[in-house]
């Protein structure tokens, strides 16, 4: 790239970093705030049909890898191809959503069907109500779909923070009106409607800044046999990555309906209630996790085809800078691992009650895992850049049958709880089958990436979880107050022993350099107002 391309692409990569993290503080926040109350003005059945509704659509709209396939072949073309050939395959993917669209709407024509012999634990009138929720919930969601390529397109283009901007203009729009709904005790079917126009104001917007920021096209004439290439060239691809996609959401998002049908009468919506905290925790586990490494896609076909179509000649550099993601990663997911474990649970009594103890189990059997498998997901990205995502599929389509089989055995005996340690058990079959391919097409050691990605921050994990047991020993009282000073002092410790034993030299100059520059701009500003004010 040239040098004012770089400037500004690593410009709008850091903007895209900090929105991204914006982002997902709001999204925390809201939650944090929101749920209780909602709870309390729906009732934790209705919070439970509410959530079921979400988890079943979830697990069809799935896009089948079209959206992995923009991302990838976009950034590829934009290397090796030209304009007028990036907006065939635009053109060509956004048929085949068109197309997914119709059967999605088929698909969910014939679940409405069935509801009531799916969910066989909920009452009649939950049924009814559960009802229309899902066709509030699949209406939009049909509505919406074909223009997921967006996000595909604006990820290549470097254009992630127009994304983060659109997310968040639509997340503030749905805070507003969740709370007129809450304050005005609209019922369950306004807060669901109140979901669904959130979607659609992302969607429009996101649609406008490709329209405004980026050089594609939707509608571009193509000839039968080019159309067949591309299609065969994007479909060959995307249905493993469809398979990959498609196994990360069901194994989550079908937990819902297994404690449908196999929790005990009437107590099917209340142990869904329980799960969704978990899975609402695990989501924010989650953003905070890939919000950072999932930018870099544009910059991993960079580093892999920098020499041409022959990416093992880069694989050394391309280990370092996976290496140096990982770590970041590592970092976030320890703070927040070591938070929820030793403050998770009066966390959950003081957010939503005592009648959701058990969510505190379920938080740390989903989200412990996630400390070993979202550091990966570089290298899961650079899979998919070489076109080894075939190697990823068969993991996760493994890893979801395990998952699936131990969350249905384990769900008869411990409800929700046993749910999540299913869930767990497919986390770690996915991150183990995952290392595997790895060393096997990327070359990456196990071993050794462990050793450089977590082994310095072990001890500082360490010293954070005995100080947080000694305070909670030493002050048991329970308030958010206490809370937040005790969850504070704990991230204080672990900040504290990071800094001091766990970042590497280059790791701390970096630390060092952004202080200074802070410091400097802050001064800087200082010396100016009072040259003005001179």
């Amino acid at each position: 790239m040239k040098g004012s391309d770089s400037t500004k692409t690593n410009k709008e990569l850091k903007l895209g970093i900090f929105l991204s993290y914006f982002l997902i503080a709001l999204n925390i926040i809201s939650g944090f705030l929101l749920v209780p109350f909602i709870i309390k003005s729906i009732g934790q059945s209705n919070y439970g049909l509410y959530t079921a509704a979400s988890s079943l659509i979830t697990m069809f709209i799935v896009d089948l890898g079209l959206g992995t396939a923009v991302t990838k072949f976009i950034s590829k073309y934009r290397v090796t191809s030209s304009q007028e050939e990036i907006n065939k395959l635009i053109s060509v993917v956004f048929v085949c959503f068109l197309i997914l669209s119709v059967i999605i709407l088929i698909a969910f024509s014939i679940t409405f069907i069935f509801l009531d012999k799916i969910y066989t634990s909920f009452t009649e009138s939950e049924i009814q109500s559960f009802k229309i929720v899902f066709l509030i919930v699949a209406g939009y969601s049909v509505l919406t779909f074909p223009f997921s390529i967006v996000n595909g397109m604006l990820v290549a283009y470097d254009k992630i923070f127009l994304t983060k901007i659109a997310d968040i203009i639509s997340k503030l729009i749905f805070i507003i009106t969740t709370i007129i709904v809450l304050a005005n005790n609209l019922g369950l079917y306004f807060l669901t409607s109140c979901y669904a126009l959130h979607g659609i104001i992302s969607v429009f917007l996101k649609l406008l800044f490709v329209k405004i920021k980026t050089p594609c096209h939707f509608f571009t004439r193509l000839k039968a046999e080019e159309f067949k290439k591309i299609f065969k060239e994007v479909i060959s691809f995307s249905l493993w990555a469809a398979i990959n996609s498609f196994g990360r959401v069901v194994l989550v998002s079908f937990t819902p309906t297994i404690l449908g049908f196999t929790s005990q009468q009437a107590h099917g919506s209340a142990e869904i209630a329980i799960l969704s905290i978990a899975i609402q925790i695990e989501s924010y586990v989650s953003l905070f996790a890939t919000a950072f490494g999932s930018i870099f896609y544009p910059s991993i076909s960079r580093i892999l085809f920098s020499n041409g179509d022959n990416y093992t000649n880069s694989l050394e550099d391309f280990k370092k800078f996976h290496i140096k993601i990982a770590r970041i990663q590592v970092l976030i997911l320890s703070l927040i691992l070591v938070g929820l474990f030793v403050c998770g649970k009066e966390f959950i009594y003081l957010w939503v009650g005592d009648g959701y103890s058990r969510s505190y189990y379920c938080i740390l059997a989903i989200c412990l895992p996630a400390l070993f498998f979202y550091p990966l997901q570089t290298a899961e990205n650079a899979m998919a850049a070489i076109g080894k995502i075939r190697s990823c599929a068969l993991s996760t389509l493994a890893s979801l049958v395990v998952g699936i089989a131990s969350s249905i055995s384990l769900a008869y005996v411990w409800g929700a709880v046993g749910v999540s340690l299913g869930i767990c058990i497919g986390f770690v079959t996915r991150t183990i089958l995952f290392d595997i391919c790895f060393y096997k097409y990327l070359k990456i050691n196990p071993f050794s990436f462990f050793g450089s990605a977590y082994l310095s921050f072990i001890i500082p994990i360490i010293f954070t979880i005995v100080i947080g047991v000694v305070i909670y020993k030493l002050f048991p009282d329970s308030s958010w107050i206490m809370f937040l000073l005790k969850a504070l002092i704990v991230a204080i410790s672990y900040v504290l022993f990071v800094c001091f034993i766990g970042l590497n030299a280059s790791e701390r100059l970096s630390i060092d350099k952004l202080i200074t520059k802070i410091f400097g701009t802050i001064q800087k500003r200082i010396e100016r107002m009072e040259r003005e004010n001179e």
